[in-house]
């Protein structure tokens, strides 16, 4: 978590908003994979990090949290691999 996260564990309204997604990982008959994932960022500083190359960087720091996930697979696996994605949470009851 950083500095824009004000409390002890993470909320649903902490996820809401947009993210960025950063998926990559690879191997030969065993592989890792890391996903980091920014949450909570501002809309506005979304919309902007498509516009200007500065703003990606800045609409990062804006997150509310950062989570890392790791993960191990096994079995017929050969290469690597890197995604991007960018995301928008939205929550209804």
């Amino acid at each position: 978590m950083n500095q824009n996260f004000h409390g002890r564990e993470l909320k649903l309204d902490d996820f809401t908003g947009g993210a960025f997604v950063q998926d990559f990982g690879g191997g030969v008959l065993i592989a890792e994979s890391y996903t980091i994932l920014h949450v909570g960022v501002p809309q506005a500083l979304m919309l902007a990090s498509f516009t200007n190359p500065v703003f990606p960087s800045l609409s990062m720091n804006a997150a509310r949290a950062i989570i890392l996930i790791k993960g191990v697979s096994e079995g017929l696996i050969d290469g690597i691999g890197v995604t991007g994605p960018v995301s928008n949470f939205v929550f209804e009851a």
